[in-house]
């Protein structure tokens, strides 16, 4: 079975809110590891609850559920680690 990647409305926005080349990024790598794929769990980080997979795209993390032929995405972090600590240090 060939999964496909949907994203729920907050992903979207999160996603939105990142830089271009992140965002570009987590969405090639979305499209090469797991739209089409036949194994969605080969990738992960570690597993969740019943059916929600983390996944580690770089510094950053989403949070997908399997369901029975689609991957919808419900969060990504918004703010990358990287991100994080410059703007910590920044205020500093």
């Amino acid at each position: 079975m060939k999964y496909k990647v949907a994203f729920t409305g907050t992903a979207k926005q999160q996603l939105a809110m990142l830089e271009k080349p992140v965002a570009r990024l987590i969405t090639s790598w979305l499209t090469k590891n797991l739209h089409g794929s036949d194994v969605p769990m080969q990738n992960e980080t570690a597993p969740l609850l019943s059916g929600q997979r983390r996944y580690r795209i770089g510094d950053c993390r989403l949070i997908a559920d399997i369901q029975e032929d689609r991957i919808v995405i419900l969060l990504l972090e918004s703010k990358c680690r990287m991100e994080q600590s410059q703007k910590e240090h920044a205020v500093n």
